[in-house]
């Protein structure tokens, strides 16, 4: 029951290890292990996650054979790292228990590739490091470094993980390694041992340690039996797998789980490294942006074995007044092919300027990243790493020209200017001709005639033998307009205005104005 509720908290944690484990096939008989969805696998190092968007369903590109998807991925091309500590307690010789745990040992490194690299370390009242090398073409010579016989009279498992800790942290990064300890009883260190109980300041430290190891990183405790001792390897390792062997001939198949999570977890740091970095964003060359919407189409290439399903493309505009516009929807591009994808560059280039020739030109930083996924996430992890993921952006410069004044503003204004100017100048109408005849009608001023030559004419009362004066305007030159003077007549508080047809006459004020044409 204990191992049971250990077994579902860590898989409710999503560890790498317990997500990896599912993604094989059971290898205990003994061991029934609850499968249901595992946590999303690791984020790409360079963005953050994204939403969640439909799984990239199988295509031509997806084998059906794992092992095809570890060739392409060259899984086997960098060697592991194994760390196996095994208890040389005296109580490991019980039931024959040693002999058989050797004899599995022997199977195991057999089933490495010789370029796998196996850290030994027999743990007794101290931790001894029996073999640290690569695994080569005789796993009878590793095994054969252990003790003939387990005679030791304590078992120091904090010495043995503190080992452990320190050969992986002199591993190379990027390498796939696997702790795996192989005990049956519990934590018994002897006299002065750093770690004299199972918890405490040194167990701290060593989890601190642990915790900055480079991933990925799968580690395995294997109870061959009685006390369960194994599962103080997760006070060091958090995503350790604990398994419960009850019958030791179970051991060879349990032995291949570690090799099995551990070419998985290779398999997805590959993946998850293609889907970083392995699909390039191919900017337009020698294209200046203008002002306002631009149509741009940028190609999506595949510089990998993986194929790839891209969902979108997430622009970062380095200026505030820049935005990049991407068609919604998605695109499946094969290994080593490249797709085009249309976008739109808005660009505000700024106010507009009362200077006609003003220019602005820029350079804009712009960081565009494709939203990726790929149809191989689902067969290696049986749907636990099938969210879209944020790969590294390709950051671009793009050159700029936008004309910020309005010289048509100004050629507008101008020709505006001249019409005003012309109106004042241009009579609105046509000289009237012929004469203006003034008759007073009382006789006490003689009156007079004088020609119309002008639009609009002022004559004072003396050159009409008038009293005040005299203002004339001449017909407009609006089409259908009536042929008629517009006379106005008096003094500056009492004017009479009238109209006088062609050879007419009009009344104003005791005076008969007639126009003779």
């Amino acid at each position: 029951m204990k191992a049971a509720s250990r077994w579902a908290a860590w898989r409710a944690r999503g560890t790498v290890a317990v997500r990896l484990l599912v993604a094989v096939s059971p290898m205990l008989s003994t061991l029934v292990l609850p499968v249901g969805p595992a946590a999303a696998g690791p984020a790409v190092p360079v963005a953050p996650r994204t939403p969640q968007a439909p799984s990239a369903p199988r295509g031509p590109d997806t084998p059906d054979d794992i092992e095809e998807v570890y060739r392409r991925l060259g899984v086997d091309d960098v060697g592991a790292a194994y760390v196996v500590l095994v208890d040389v307690s005296g109580s490991m010789r019980n039931n024959g228990l040693y002999e058989r745990m050797r004899r599995s040992l022997v199977e195991f490194f057999a089933a490495m590739a010789p370029n796998d690299r196996v850290s030994l370390v027999a743990v007794g009242s101290d931790a001894t490091m029996l073999w640290n090398g690569p695994v080569g073409r005789s796993p009878e010579a590793i095994q054969a470094r252990l003790p003939a016989e387990p005679t030791d009279a304590h078992t120091d498992l904090g010495a043995g993980i503190a080992a452990a800790v320190q050969v992986l942290e002199q591993r190379p990064p990027g390498q796939v390694a696997g702790v795996i300890l192989l005990t049956d009883g519990g934590h018994d260190p002897p006299p002065g041992s750093p770690f004299p109980f199972g918890a405490g300041y040194a167990w701290q430290e060593l989890a601190e340690r642990a915790g900055k190891l480079p991933r990925p990183l799968v580690s395995f405790a294997v109870q061959l039996y009685g006390y369960n001792g194994a599962a103080q390897l997760t006070t060091v390792f958090r995503d350790t797998t604990v398994v419960d062997t009850t019958q030791i001939d179970d051991l060879t198949r349990t032995l291949r789980r570690p090799k099995e999570a551990m070419r998985a977890a290779a398999a997805r740091h590959r993946l998850a490294r293609e889907l970083d970095s392995g699909l390039r964003v191919e900017w337009p060359s020698r294209r200046v942006l203008g002002d306002g919407n631009n149509s741009l189409t940028v190609r999506l290439r595949s510089v990998g074995p993986v194929p790839f399903r891209v969902y979108g493309l997430a622009a970062k505009p380095g200026a505030d007044h820049l935005r990049v516009v991407i068609p919604p929807g998605h695109i499946d591009v094969r290994p080593g092919e490249s797709v085009q994808v249309p976008i739109t560059v808005e660009w505000d280039a700024g106010p507009r300027s009362w200077h006609p020739w003003q220019r602005v030109r820029a350079d804009l930083p712009l960081k565009v990243a494709p939203v990726v996924g790929s149809p191989w996430t689902s067969l290696l992890t049986r749907g636990g790493f099938d969210d879209p993921v944020l790969a590294r952006p390709t950051e671009v410069v793009s050159p700029a020209e936008a004309q910020l004044g309005l010289p048509w503003l100004w050629l507008l204004g101008a020709v505006l200017a001249i019409a005003i100017v012309a109106l004042s100048v241009l009579p609105a109408g046509p000289s009237p001709g012929g004469a203006l005849v003034a008759i007073p009608s009382n006789g006490a001023m003689p009156g007079g005639s004088v020609p119309l030559q002008r639009y609009r004419s002022t004559f004072s009362g003396p050159e009409l033998g008038l009293a005040d004066a005299v203002t004339v305007t001449g017909p407009r030159r609006l089409r259908g307009a009536a042929d008629r003077l517009s006379i106005s007549y008096g003094g500056p508080t009492a004017r009479c205005t009238g109209r006088c047809s062609a050879n007419g006459a009009v009344d104003l004020d005791d005076v008969r104005f007639e126009w003779h044409r």
